[in-house]
């Protein structure tokens, strides 16, 4: 079964689960937990190659879904776009790809708005086509589905070499941008099948991934051509004070200078800027009566979340 034979319903549930997912808000493993449904069931149909009773499960995850809308309805996005110099130059990087139709390498630390940058950029510029791979992405012909599919090309081809055809059909000559995120998790013969397809197509390519991504890339035995075709590879590794501040006052207007501090220091661990929105989040959910956030409360909430007193910590 495929994800557009599922009932209406089931793909309407998928489709949310792959934005919660996507953004943030719950890791896969937490999700499967709460629904009593196994972390490859959601994979698969996520994938859309699961064969059992799509419904039932649906269900059990629309459950949770609504659960954490009740639980989360104070958050702020955190995929949510907020102009930033980090972003700015990741916009940049994107565009000039795009207009070129050159090869885009950004790579990096976790949480520095690579992805919600390119999900802004494609939502504001067009044609612009945007995937994301994963760690059950390990065939040529997997790749070729994912793009196949966020290219709205249906499920009729069932190569390789079929779909490899009609993906290249749909990016000839139209001046496309292909966003690759995630693309850490792909082996160098996956992505080198995604450089096919640019060099056939003139389509701007843009693999976004992170630090793993640019080692594989310059080091791999099938690179060369990739590594010729790319300009200077975007590297993403820190968040200046500079952004970190924009960023809280952009989502607590009324911070003052000493939450400031505590943003900064906590946009040095991991997570970067997506930990200072997660802990933006857990303050939200402890000020739904309206009283206001203090620094002391964002540190806690940040020690809260580091130490998985959060649930949707990572």
């Amino acid at each position: 079964m495929t994800e557009s034979s599922f009932p209406a319903a089931a793909v309407a549930t998928m489709i949310a689960v792959r934005a919660l997912l996507t953004e943030g808000y719950i890791s896969q493993a937490k999700l499967a937990r709460r629904a009593g449904v196994s972390a490859t069931t959601i994979s698969r149909m996520l994938d859309g190659t699961y064969i059992g009773d799509a419904v039932k499960q649906a269900a059990k995850l629309e459950n949770v879904l609504k659960a954490l809308d009740n639980e989360h309805q104070h958050d702020i996005p955190i995929g949510e776009y907020v102009s930033l110099t980090a972003s700015n130059r990741i916009i940049n990087c994107l565009a000039s790809a795009h207009a070129t139709g050159d090869i885009t390498v950004i790579y990096g630390h976790a949480g520095l708005s690579r992805t919600t940058s390119a999900r802004h950029y494609a939502k504001t510029h067009a044609p612009v086509f945007m995937v994301t791979m994963s760690p059950c992405v390990t065939t040529p012909f997997a790749v070729l589905r994912r793009l196949a599919s966020a290219m709205e090309l249906g499920d009729a081809a069932t190569t390789a070499a079929r779909l490899e055809e009609e993906i290249v059909v749909k990016l000839t000559d139209i001046g496309a941008l292909l966003i690759v995120d995630e693309a850490h998790h792909l082996t160098p013969i996956l992505i080198d099948t995604i450089r096919i397809i640019h060099d056939a197509t003139g389509c701007g390519l843009a693999l976004i991934g992170n630090a793993p991504l640019w080692g594989r890339i310059s080091t791999g035995s099938r690179m060369g051509q990739l590594v010729s075709r790319a300009g200077t590879p975007h590297k993403t590794n820190t968040a200046s004070p500079d952004d970190v501040k924009l960023l809280l006052h952009a989502l607590v207007p009324e911070a003052e200078e000493k939450m400031e501090k505590v943003a900064v220091n906590i946009s040095r661990r991991p997570g970067r800027l997506r930990a200072v929105t997660k802990a933006i989040n857990i303050c939200r959910r402890a000020t739904r009566d309206g009283s206001k956030i203090t620094a002391e409360m964002l540190g806690d909430a940040d020690a809260a979340r580091s130490s998985g007193g959060d649930e949707d910590a990572e």
